[in-house]
């Protein structure tokens, strides 16, 4: 099950400012992609250094929308590769 990203929350961080996060959120769409295609290249090359950095950048998007399960993989999966457990 998909937990949804939580606007409100996201709003309140940023002090109301519903521009500043309409110009996050497509941010984030347009960028998502591209990051979890690094920290899958990254799985798939062994390359904890480079694992930890695209883990570190995924779980930072998705914390502002306070994506609980997902920032929670991000977080596991920034914090094996600082680690080296890419077993």
């Amino acid at each position: 099950m998909h937990e949804p990203l939580k606007w409100e929350t996201a709003l309140e961080r940023l002090n109301g400012n519903e521009e500043a996060l309409i110009d996050l959120a497509d941010k984030f769409l347009t960028l998502y992609e591209e990051q979890l295609g690094k920290v899958k290249a990254a799985v798939e090359k062994r390359d904890p250094d480079a694992l930890r950095e695209a883990a570190h950048l995924v779980k930072g998007s998705l914390e502002v929308f306070d994506a609980g399960a997902a920032t929670e993989v991000a977080t596991r999966l920034e914090k094996r590769a600082e680690n080296r457990q890419l077993e």
